[in-house]
């Protein structure tokens, strides 16, 4: 591991009163349009 995480991706969910009513999936490349780092440094949750 690097300790960088890289995102693949972006999944949005459409809901409606029955559920989920679509799924849409945005590149990578875009998360800077949604104000999203392309990159986040790995944190390790302590477990006890």
């Amino acid at each position: 591991m690097t300790g960088v995480l890289h995102g693949a991706g972006i999944l949005v969910a459409a809901c409606c009163a029955e559920g989920v009513s679509e799924l849409t999936h945005f590149e990578a490349g875009l998360a800077p349009h949604f104000g999203l780092p392309r990159t986040a440094p790995q944190v390790r949750l302590e477990r006890g």
